[in-house]
């Protein structure tokens, strides 16, 4: 594990480096990689978060303090939820003291720009999307004026800037006339994919071995792909679906399955915690990554669920646009379609279904790619930024 040195400026503070992102610690790995990058690197580091109700949002992680903020909601989203949050977070950050906020996303900007002016520290910011493009900003010009705003005043007083994509990064810069961005992507690490499949996932689903069986790891929500491949599934007979996550639009696919005769093969296994992923992933045989065409964002962005199937040696299914299209591609690790035409998911799992030799083949090339995509590697990029923004 790298090491810094020890001459590192003395600082009176609680805490070298307070990460702040939007979202339950406990399902997002990707902080817990980087404050554990932190801490054996020799850093105190505390890491602030989102929780629904008192005390559930506290993963207890050795030697990293979690701060959750409670607000009862479903889902962190709207005005009231935002302006919540925001407040919270003004209040929080100056009482930690930290030589540097790692701002996760628009909405931590400002409070650790505050922070940071308050205590003479520093501020960075860590996009993990195009926020200009997403797609709850589609068809609201107003709210996404509001949003480029906070996001232009936190931007350029910040220290440096991560995405995790280069596609991100280059958009970034233009849109706010700022330094080519870090690109640290959202990675597993290797270790993370020693365990072996128990058979668990599909006992629970009743789903058999030598069933075909495509998984889809994260929020059940719109923008996913999920409507199109599931009515691309009624002119499959073979291939089920297990969808490991939960979110706003299980409603309608579970509506979507009843009209089409599909309830005993769209499977729910409901949200899953990060450590029994890598097991569960590896009783699947392709891996669900489609991002509809709506917005920027989606279709072009390097999701996490990637690089998790490809330590799972997951063959992909994805969309033909973007940084992930790219990789499969290059790797020929999956197929590559048109993530809104039902008739083009179809015709791929077809060719999947017919060719068991190509099946296994694009496996191998799956596993074969994860050495390059992993924390292992990553880490090092991260800890560059993160030193970058420290002035060390």
């Amino acid at each position: 594990m790298t090491r810094v040195s020890a001459t590192r400026p003395k600082w009176d503070g609680l805490y070298d480096v307070a990460i702040v992102h939007l979202a339950d610690a406990r399902f997002y790995p990707l902080f817990r990689r980087q404050a554990f990058t932190l801490r054996d690197a020799g850093y105190r580091v505390a890491l602030v978060s989102w929780e629904r109700r008192a005390g559930e949002g506290n993963p207890h992680w050795d030697g990293v303090d979690v701060y959750p903020i409670t607000i009862d909601t479903p889902s962190f989203s709207g005005r009231m939820f935002f302006a919540r949050y925001t407040g919270a977070l003004t209040g929080l950050l100056p009482r930690l003291r930290a030589r540097l906020y790692q701002a996760v996303d628009p909405v931590a900007l400002l409070p650790a720009r505050f922070a940071a002016s308050r205590n003479g520290s520093r501020y960075n910011y860590f996009s993990l999307e195009f926020f200009q493009g997403t797609q709850q900003l589609v068809g609201r010009p107003l709210t996404r004026r509001v949003w480029y705003g906070i996001e232009r005043l936190g931007i350029h007083r910040a220290r440096n800037t991560a995405v995790v994509c280069r596609w991100t990064a280059e958009r970034l810069a233009a849109l706010h006339g700022i330094a080519r961005p870090h690109v640290v992507r959202n990675v597993p690490l290797s270790a993370e994919y020693a365990a072996e499949p128990t058979g668990a996932l599909r006992r629970t689903l009743g789903v058999a071995p030598e069933v075909p069986l495509a998984v889809f790891k994260g929020d059940v929500a719109a923008g996913r792909g999920l409507v199109p491949f599931v009515k691309a599934l009624s002119g499959v007979a073979e291939v089920h679906l297990a969808l490991l996550g939960d979110g706003p639009l299980r409603g309608d696919i579970e509506r979507l399955c009843q009209r089409s005769g599909l309830r005993d093969r769209v499977h729910f296994a409901g949200q899953v915690a990060p450590e029994s992923f890598p097991a569960m992933l590896k009783e699947g045989d392709l891996g669900h990554a489609m991002h509809e065409n709506i917005g920027d964002n989606m279709p072009l962005t390097l999701p996490s669920k990637l690089f998790d199937y490809l330590h799972a040696g997951l063959p992909v299914l994805c969309g033909n646009r973007g940084e992930m299209a790219e990789i499969v591609t290059r790797h020929r690790a999956g197929w590559c379609v048109d993530p809104d035409s039902p008739e083009m998911i179809g015709e791929a799992l077809r060719e999947f279904l017919g060719d068991r030799g190509a099946w296994q083949d694009r496996r191998t090339r799956a596993r074969a790619a994860a050495s390059e995509y992993c924390w292992e590697r990553e880490q090092e990029t991260y800890l560059a930024y993160v030193r970058e923004a420290l002035g060390e």
